[in-house]
Order: structure tokens, then sequence, then C-alpha cells
């Protein structure tokens, strides 16, 4: 989302002082989190509906093409709701993850660390998938 953001500032579509207001909102450095911006726009958190980074990030998710609603009909929790239209609409595959990998994380002792994870994550799938393949 930081990339969807930035690319947004970098267009004009998005203001410097909505981007940082944005994500102090969302989270840390490390992370972003939309739960509480989706519970104030479904009601559920009133104390932060209408506050400068409530409005800001309204602003920055519809600019980012990311406004998307929430379904009340579903066991989904809104968060994962929403990340899971935001792989959708930017076609986040772990493939494209890895060839942003040296853009998203600069620091190569930490890239390698990513990397590692992704291959054991991809190793523990493949056997996932070779039992499942035996047991049919």
């Amino acid at each position: 989302m930081r990339v969807a953001i930035q690319r947004a500032v970098d267009a004009g579509a998005v203001s410097s002082a909505d981007e940082a207001a944005t994500i102090k909102f969302l989270g840390s450095k490390n992370s972003l989190s939309v739960a509480q911006y989706l519970q104030a726009r479904e009601g559920l958190r009133p104390d932060v509906f209408g506050t400068e980074g409530y409005e800001a990030t309204a602003r920055v998710l519809e600019a980012i093409g990311a406004n998307f609603p929430s379904n009340k009909n579903t066991a989904r929790e809104y968060d994962n709701q929403f990340w899971f239209n935001f792989d959708q609409r930017y076609e986040l595959t772990e493939i494209g993850m890895r060839e942003e990998l040296p853009g998203l994380i600069s620091d190569p002792q930490n890239r390698m660390r990513v990397e590692a994870i992704l291959d054991e994550t991809q190793q523990v799938l493949d056997q996932v998938e070779a039992a499942q393949n035996k047991t049919e």
C-alpha cells in the first residue's frame, strides 16, 4: 500500500500532508493496519470517525482506488476483506512481490531473510500439495 500511496503522491493525486497523516493514522513504520479506519467507517469507532487521520485516509484510499465497500454478510473481518480486495486490485502475487523486493527492502541482509521465509513457505506449500495429491 505504501508504494501505491507514494505513486499517488508522485502523480499529484495525493498531498504530502495527506500521505503523512494516513501513514501516521494507519500504523507504524513496519506495517499498516486499516482496521480502525474500517471500523470507524462502519460506525464501530465513533471516536475515530471524522478525525484528521481518518479523513486523510479516506481521501488517500479514494485516490488510490482502494476505498472498497465492506460486506456485512460474511464472516470475514473488515480488514481481511480489505486486503483481499487490495491484493486483487493491485494484482499482488508472490512472484510480483519477489520482483519488488529490492525496492521494498533496501537492506540486503533483511532482503535475504525475507527471501528465505518465502522459500520456506513455498516448500511447505509444495509438501502439502504433494500430500493432497497422494490422497486423491
